[in-house]
């Protein structure tokens, strides 16, 4: 049986991770047939400038929600990381 729990996180280090975790995605696509620089850097290097930089605009508050609330920063970077591993983790659309 699954539950749906909700919490609470800090939506700037939320989003930083998830930016982070997408340029990963973005290697990975790009690596699945084989690394093609002429192909495969524009698509990594556009999901890196379109999604990173905003999310670091977001760096001030994330220092300041860490020292207000550690569990609220652990939470919101642990969500999107945790859904990576699952994706890295997944042949043919399996988690192994």
């Amino acid at each position: 049986m699954k539950i749906k729990v909700e919490s609470e996180v800090s939506k700037e280090a939320h989003e930083l991770a998830l930016a982070v975790c997408n340029v990963v995605r973005a290697v990975k696509a790009a690596m699945a047939n084989g690394f093609q620089a002429g192909t495969d850097l524009p698509l990594i290097i556009t999901a890196a400038i379109t999604q990173l930089p905003p999310a670091i605009d977001g760096l001030d508050k994330i220092v300041d929600e860490a020292k207000e609330s550690p569990l609220a920063l652990a939470k919101a970077v642990s969500l999107p990381v945790l859904d990576l591993v699952e994706d890295l983790l997944k042949k043919d659309g399996v988690v192994a």
